[in-house]
C-alpha cells in the first residue's frame, strides 16, 4: 500500500505539472462570440475579402494598457495570429511580460471568451474592433483586481448583537420491547461585534429492554460538538475554540480527512472561505435511498448518532436529506421491518460548497489538543493528544481539481488525496485514496454519467481499518487486535424513455458480507390530465430479509406491480401495489395500500395512511406533518399485525431568536437562518390572520401574521424587506413603514415594528370658503399623504381605524376632517367619493 500511495502522489504531481505546462503552451481555448469578433453580415460587399487573411495593422492592449503595435492576420473563423511587431517602446509592461503575450499571440488566439482557468496568460476575453483597429485582451488578473470589492460583501460597520437557537428533537420507541432512543440537539449562533460565536450540544438517551438474561437499562450521553469564535475575512476565515476537525468545511474542494471522527479539539483553524458561511436547505446531490420489502422505518446515523428517523414503505424510499448537515460525509442507514433490523448500509451525503471561481488554491490549517467537556467516543490513550493537519486543494483546469491532506491525529499521520475530473458534460469521476501505517488504508471511487435523458452513477468503497490498544503491562507498542475490512459497491441509473415512460435501476453489493440489493422498475404514465395524474409501475427485486453482521444473509426476490397517482391538484395522493416474493421460507404474496392528503392554510400540513399485508407479516402506518408559527415536525405510528409490535417516531424542529430586547420563535423554515429580524406587526381589528407577506432581496417571501414574527435573512448582505399582501392586491392594507433595510452578522438579530392598517381609497376635492380649489396644500392621514392637483382633486388611502385627514398649508395645519360617516358610502369598487371638502 505504501508503494501504491507513493505512485499516486507522483502521478498527482506529474498531472499538475503537465496541466500547467499545457496551459502555457497550448492555444487559447475560447468559445467564439460574435460581439467579440467581426460580424460578416455587417460588412460592405467585397470588404470581407480585404479584411480576412490579409495583414492588418492593429494596436494591442491588455486590460486597457498599451502592449504593442503589430501586424496580425484574421481568418474567417475569428482566429487572430500575430505576424510582426511594429513598435512597443511606449508599453508600460515589463519586457518579460510583453514577450510572453507576443509568444502567445504568435501561436494564435480565437476571439471570444474563455470561461475557465486554463486560459493562457489568464485571458478571459478578446475582441477586435474595426473602428479603431484595436485588439483588446482582458485577463482575469485585471478583472479580479477591478472586481475585488464587488466579489466580497462589505461587512456591517457595527455588530447588532443577538442570538439564534435551533432546537431539534428525534424520538423513536418500540413499546413492545421497551426500547427507545431520543436525540436532542441545540445549536447557538450569536453575534459578538465582528465575531460570531457558534455552539452545538447534543444529548442522547437510549433505553434498552429486557433481552435474554439481560435486564436492560438506561444510557445517557452528552456531547459538546462545537463552542468556538469565528471571523470572516475576504477569502479566508479564522476560528478558535472547541470544534471537531472533520470534513464539514469547504467540502468538495479539499481532500477529506482520513479517519475523521466527531471528537473535538481545543485549538485554531484558518482556511479558505468565499461564501461567508452562506448555507441553504438543499437535499443531497446523490439521493439516500433504501429498498424495503415491508413497511418499516429507516434511521440515519453519523458517527453513531441518530440524525433522523423516517417511515418506509415497500419498494424504493428516497429519504429526506434537506435538514442534514452540509458537507460530504458517510452515514449509516439502518432499515427496520417488523421491529427487526433488516440491513445497515453505508451511504454518502453529498452537499458540497462551491469552489471560489477566482482562486486556484484552497486550504485549511488546524491544530490543537484533544478536549471533551463531556462524553468522548475516543480512547483514553489519545484523549489529550496534540493534533494538527493541513489540507490543500488546487484547481488545475475547469475540469480537474485535486488536493492532498496530511494530518496528525495523536496516533499516526494519515495522508489522503482526491481527484475530481469532469471529463465532459456527460461524465465525471472522483477518486479519494488514503493511507495510514497504524490506522489502515482505503479508497473511494465515484462516477456519474449523463446521456440525454439517461443517467448512471456508481460508487465503490474499500477500507481496511486497524484497531489497536496499548499493552501497558510490558510497555510495548500498540499491537493490532484486529483489522476490519469493508468493501461496498453500488450502481444506480435512470432512463426517461419518452414523455410517459421511465426506467430506473439500482444495484448494491456488500462484498464482505455477501449482501446484495437489486431493483429494476419501469414506470408508465396512464393519466396526465389537469390535477389528476396516475402512473403504473412494474418492479423486479432481490433484497436481504435479515442482517446478522457476519455474512450469509438470506434474500428475497420477487415482482411488484402497482399504481400511484394524485388528484385534486396534488392535495390527494394514493398508491396501490401487489406482488409476491420468494425466499428460503417460500412464496410471500403481499398487498400495499396508501393514501395521503395535503392541507392548505392549516397547521396540519398532511396526513398519510398505509396498510401492508403479507403472509410473513402485516403492518399499518399512520404519519403526519405539521407546522405552527413556532414549531414544525412530523411523526408516525406503526403497528405490526402479526407480531403485535408498535413503533412510534417523532421529529421536531424549532428556532428561537433573541435580540433588540425581543424574543421570537419560528418553525423549521427558519431553522437554516443565520441572522433574523424580529418583526412585530401591529394590525387593526378585523385584520385577517393570513395574507400578509415580507418580500426579500432574492424574491423569496415570508408569511406574516398579526403579532410577533421571525423573518430569517442572509448575513452580511444588505437586505431590503418590503411588505405586501400575498394576493397581490394594491389596496385594502397599508404598511407603515412599507419597507425596511438591515445588514447583520451571522447570529445577529434586530427588532423592528410595523403597522398594518386596513385602508379605503377616497377621492375628493379641497376648496376654500368661496368654493374655489385650494392649491399648494398637502393632505395627511395616518396611512399616508397626498398633494392635490391645481384643481384641488386628490386621491389617497386612509386608515379605516383612524379615518381623519388634515389639510396643511406649508407647515401649518388648516383643517381636520373626520371621514368616519362617509366611509359607509363606498361604491361597488370600494372607492369612497367625498365630494368637496371646504376649508374655512
Amino acid at each position: 500500500m505504501k508503494r501504491f500511495t507513493l505512485a499516486v502522489l507522483l502521478a498527482f504531481a506529474a498531472a499538475g505539472h503537465a496541466f500547467a505546462a499545457s496551459a502555457a503552451a497550448a492555444p487559447v481555448s475560447a468559445s467564439a462570440a460574435a460581439p467579440s469578433g467581426v460580424d460578416i453580415s455587417e460588412l460592405p460587399p467585397g470588404f470581407a475579402d480585404a479584411l480576412y487573411d490579409t495583414p492588418l495593422a492593429v494596436r494591442v492592449e491588455v486590460d486597457g494598457q498599451y502592449l504593442t503595435d503589430a501586424m496580425v492576420v484574421l481568418d474567417h473563423h475569428q482566429h487572430v495570429t500575430l505576424t510582426q511587431i511594429m513598435g512597443e517602446a511606449d508599453s508600460p509592461m515589463a519586457l518579460e511580460t510583453r514577450q510572453d503575450y507576443e509568444a502567445m499571440l504568435r501561436h494564435g488566439l480565437k476571439l471570444g471568451t474563455c470561461s475557465g482557468f486554463d486560459c493562457p496568460m489568464g485571458i478571459v476575453r478578446s475582441a477586435f474592433s474595426m473602428a479603431d483597429s484595436k485588439l483588446a485582451l482582458f485577463t482575469n488578473h485585471g478583472s479580479a483586481a477591478a472586481s475585488s470589492a464587488q466579489r466580497y460583501l462589505s461587512v456591517p460597520t457595527h455588530g447588532s448583537g443577538g442570538a439564534l437557537l435551533s432546537h431539534s428533537l428525534s424520538f423513536v420507541t418500540d413499546p413492545g420491547s421497551s426500547a427507545s432512543s431520543l436525540n436532542y440537539d441545540l445549536s447557538l449562533t450569536s453575534n459578538l461585534g465582528g465575531w460570531t460565536a457558534y455552539s452545538d450540544m447534543q444529548v442522547l438517551y437510549n433505553h434498552y429492554g429486557r433481552f435474554g438474561g439481560y435486564d436492560g437499562g438506561d444510557q445517557w450521553q452528552k456531547y459538546l460538538n462545537d463552542a468556538y469564535l469565528q471571523k470572516e475575512f475576504h477569502g479566508y476565515y479564522v476560528r478558535g475554540g472547541i470544534f471537531a476537525p472533520d470534513d464539514s468545511t469547504d467540502q468538495g474542494n479539499l481532500a477529506p480527512l482520513p479517519f475523521a471522527d466527531a471528537n473535538t479539539i481545543a485549538g485554531f483553524a484558518v482556511g479558505s472561505s468565499d461564501t461567508l458561511l452562506k448555507s441553504g436547505n438543499r437535499p443531497s446531490m446523490i439521493p439516500v435511498t433504501v429498498n424495503a420489502n415491508k413497511a418499516g422505518r429507516a434511521e440515519i446515523y453519523k458517527d453513531g448518532r441518530l440524525l433522523g428517523t423516517y417511515p418506509t414503505q415497500p419498494g424504493i424510499n428516497n429519504l429526506p436529506t434537506e435538514n442534514l448537515p452540509d458537507g460530504i460525509y458517510s452515514v449509516n442507514v439502518r432499515l427496520y421491518e417488523g421491529g427487526q433490523l433488516v440491513s445497515t448500509l453505508p451511504e454518502s451525503v453529498y452537499k458540497p460548497t462551491n469552489w471560489n471561481g477566482h482562486d486556484r488554491w484552497r486550504f485549511r490549517v488546524y491544530g490543537g489538543r484533544r478536549f471533551a467537556l463531556w462524553d468522548n467516543s475516543g480512547y483514553d490513550d489519545n484523549r489529550n493528544a496534540w493534533v494538527g493537519g493541513v489540507q490543500l486543494g488546487y484547481l488545475f483546469t475547469p475540469k480537474l481539481r485535486g488536493g492532498v491532506t496530511v494530518a496528525y491525529d495523536g496516533v499516526d499521520t494519515p495522508v489522503g488525496l482526491f481527484l475530481d475530473y469532469q471529463l465532459n458534460e456527460h461524465a465525471r469521476f472522483y477518486f479519494n485514496p488514503y493511507y495510514s501505517a497504524k490506522r489502515g488504508t482505503g479508497y473511494e471511487v465515484q462516477g456519474t454519467f449523463n446521456f440525454g435523458t439517461a443517467s448512471l452513477a456508481f460508487t465503490h468503497r474499500y477500507s481496511e481499518r486497524k484497531f489497536s490498544r496499548q499493552v501497558e503491562t510490558f510497555g510495548l507498542n500498540p499491537l493490532p487486535v484486529y483489522t476490519d475490512i469493508s468493501r461496498y459497491s453500488s450502481l444506480t441509473g435512470s432512463w426517461q424513455v419518452n414523455e410517459h415512460n421511465r426506467l430506473s435501476a439500482s444495484l448494491s453489493y456488500d462484498h464482505v458480507h455477501s449482501q446484495r440489493t437489486m431493483d429494476l422498475t419501469f414506470y408508465h404514465d396512464l393519466v396526465t390530465n389537469g390535477g389528476t395524474e396516475i402512473q403504473s409501475f412494474v418492479s423486479v427485486y432481490d433484497r436481504p430479509t435479515s442482517w446478522n453482521g457476519f455474512g450469509g444473509v438470506p434474500s428475497e426476490h420477487g415482482v411488484m406491480i402497482g399504481l400511484t397517482g394524485t388528484f385534486g391538484h396534488d392535495s390527494n395522493q394514493f398508491n396501490i401495489s401487489t406482488g409476491t416474493g420468494k425466499s428460503s421460507a417460500g412464496w410471500d404474496p403481499s398487498l400495499n395500500l396508501g393514501y395521503q392528503h395535503t392541507f392548505k392554510d392549516s397547521a396540519l400540513q398532511s396526513i398519510n395512511v398505509n396498510g401492508n399485508y403479507a403472509r410473513s407479516g402485516s403492518a399499518m402506518t399512520a404519519s403526519a406533518q405539521f407546522a405552527t408559527h413556532s414549531m414544525s415536525g412530523n411523526g408516525y405510528v406503526q403497528y405490526g399485525a402479526s407480531t403485535g409490535d408498535t413503533s412510534l417516531g417523532l421529529n421536531l424542529q424549532s428556532t428561537t431568536a433573541i435580540g433588540g430586547g425581543a424574543i421570537a420563535e419560528a418553525a423549521a423554515t427558519a431553522g437554516q437562518a443565520q441572522s433574523a429580524v424580529v418583526l412585530d406587526v401591529d394590525s387593526d381589528k378585523g385584520m385577517p390572520a393570513k395574507g400578509l407577506i415580507a418580500r426579500l432581496n432574492d424574491g423569496q417571501s415570508v408569511n406574516l401574521h398579526p403579532g410577533r414574527n421571525l423573518v430569517p435573512v442572509d448575513p452580511y448582505e444588505v437586505q431590503h424587506l418590503s411588505f405586501d399582501q400575498s394576493d397581490g392586491k394594491t389596496g385594502g392594507v397599508k404598511f407603515a413603514p412599507d419597507e425596511t433595510t438591515v445588514q447583520l452578522y451571522p447570529g445577529g438579530v434586530v427588532h423592528q415594528k410595523i403597522d398594518a392598517m386596513r385602508t379605503v381609497t377616497v377621492v375628493g376635492r379641497v376648496v376654500d370658503a368661496k368654493g374655489q380649489p385650494e392649491t399648494g396644500i398637502r393632505i395627511k392621514n395616518h396611512a399616508g399623504q397626498a398633494w392635490p392637483e391645481n384643481d384641488g382633486v386628490f386621491t389617497m388611502e386612509v386608515s379605516r381605524k383612524d379615518p381623519n385627514i388634515t389639510v396643511f398649508k406649508g407647515k401649518q395645519a388648516r383643517m381636520t376632517f373626520d371621514l368616519k360617516s362617509k366611509l359607509k358610502q363606498a361604491d361597488a369598487t370600494g372607492v369612497v367619493v367625498l365630494g368637496d371638502l371646504k376649508c374655512e
